[in-house]
C-alpha cells in the first residue's frame, strides 16, 4: 500500500521533512525518486492542486495524508476536504477532532487531515513554525519582528492580511546567525527546536497513527 502526504507546497514540504527527521521517522530525500521515506510526500502546488490529486487518488486503497493550511478559511478548508472524502469514507465525522482526522474504509484505504497550525485555530505552516522558536529569544526578538513587520505595513509594504504570520517568521528567521533560511533549514540547523512547541508532538503523533509508523 502506497503511503502518500498532500502539502501545498515546496516549502511546506520541506519544513514537513524536516520535522519528521528530527523525529526520526524519515530518512533523507531521495533524489533519484524525489521521495522521502517511509511516505511520499507531494508538493500539490496550493489547495486547488490538493484538491484535484484527491479526486484522483482517493478511490484507490492507499494511505494518504493532507495538510492544510487554516488561514481565514479553517471551516470552509474541512468543509471541502469533508463533501470530497465522504463517499469513499462514509464513517467520516461532521465536527474536525482537535486531534487531526484519521479515517478508515472497508476497501482497507486510510485517509487523514491535519489544518495548520493545531486543528483549531486559523493560521498556517508558519504559525506552527512560530511556536518552534527557543524560549531565550522568543519573548523579545519575536516581539520585535511583530511590531517591525506592522511599521513596514503601515509604510507600505504590500504583504496581505493572510500573510501576517509569514511576514513575521520571515523577518524573524532573516535575524539569526544565518539569515534568510527557509523554515525547513531553519528546523534541521537547530534554529527552530520542535521540542519547544506545543504543537509539534501532536502532529507527530497524528502522522504516525496515520500511516501507522
Amino acid at each position: 500500500m502506497d503511503n502518500i502526504l498532500l502539502v501545498e507546497g515546496s516549502d511546506d514540504k520541506y519544513a514537513i521533512a524536516s520535522l519528521l527527521d528530527k523525529y526520526k521517522l524519515t530518512n533523507s530525500l531521495n533524489k533519484a525518486t524525489g521521495k522521502y521515506a517511509p511516505v511520499d510526500i507531494k508538493d500539490c502546488g496550493g489547495f486547488p492542486g490538493i484538491y484535484e490529486v484527491l479526486k484522483g487518488s482517493i478511490k484507490n486503497p492507499v494511505t494518504i495524508g493532507v495538510i492544510v493550511d487554516a488561514d481565514n478559511e479553517f471551516a470552509k478548508r474541512w468543509t471541502e476536504l469533508r463533501n470530497l472524502s465522504i463517499k469513499e469514507f462514509p464513517d467520516i465525522v461532521d465536527e474536525f477532532p482537535k486531534d487531526g482526522l484519521i479515517v478508515g474504509n472497508k476497501y482497507g484505504g486510510r485517509f487523514g487531515i491535519w489544518i495548520m497550525p493545531n486543528n483549531a485555530l486559523e493560521g498556517n505552516l508558519e504559525t506552527f513554525a512560530k511556536t518552534m522558536i527557543p524560549e531565550g529569544n522568543k519573548n523579545w526578538l519575536l516581539l520585535h519582528a511583530k511590531n517591525s513587520t506592522k511599521a513596514a505595513r503601515e509604510e507600505g509594504a504590500g504583504y496581505k492580511d493572510k500573510d501576517i504570520e509569514k511576514a513575521e517568521i520571515c523577518t524573524w528567521l532573516a535575524w539569526q546567525e544565518e539569515p534568510a533560511q527557509s523554515i525547513g533549514t531553519a528546523i534541521i540547523k537547530s534554529f527552530l527546536k520542535p521540542e519547544n512547541s506545543p504543537y509539534a508532538d501532536n502532529f507527530v503523533k497524528w502522522f504516525k497513527d496515520l500511516f501507522k509508523i
